[in-house]
């Protein structure tokens, strides 16, 4: 179950997957940008899986996901992170930098409210082959930028929204 919320971001009630994007009620997700080192320079990528049912193949954020009823958007971004990028291996010591929040409306009544965040941690990484086409890679940022502008379509909106709002708050 995940958390409706009003048009403020405060919390009203609970609902389904189904119901949260049928209705295109307002819920919230969670994304993380893991970077190789303090640089920023290198961001790691994933790409969905072919049987995801929104955005299947597409290139997507390092982690993200939805926040469950009851949790924080750090409890979700840290089980996201375990489940997308850990398994059940172990978990490190990772340092979560809480980066912006935004609404976006991701695909027709998709309607979200997204916290960002920014991880730093080189590796290694252990993927669920359920959540991602083949393992994560990491791309240059500034190749990244360009290709987005290039070739949209690679890419999850809701990754291209987050890059956008990203690059703005280095502006």
């Amino acid at each position: 179950m995940y958390t409706v919320l009003d048009e403020l971001g405060n919390s009203i009630r609970a609902a389904s997957w189904e119901e949260v994007h049928e209705k295109g009620l307002l819920h919230e997700v969670v994304a993380a940008f893991v970077f190789r080192d303090k640089s920023c320079q290198e961001l790691l990528i994933q790409r969905r899986s072919l049987q995801m049912k929104q955005d299947p193949g597409k290139w997507n954020h390092s982690v993200g996901g939805h926040v469950t009823q009851g949790e924080t958007v750090s409890d979700a971004i840290r089980r996201e992170m375990q489940e997308e990028l850990f398994g059940r291996t172990y978990f490190p010591n990772i340092l979560f930098e809480r980066i912006t929040s935004f609404f976006q409306e991701d695909m027709p009544g998709n309607k979200e409210k997204l916290t960002l965040f920014r991880v730093i941690y080189p590796g290694p990484f252990c993927p669920d082959k359920k959540e991602l086409d083949g393992l994560p890679v990491w791309v240059s940022l500034n190749f990244l930028l360009s290709d987005i502008e290039k070739n949209p379509d690679l890419y999850t909106v809701s990754f291209v929204n987050s890059i956008r709002e990203y690059k703005n708050g280095l502006s």
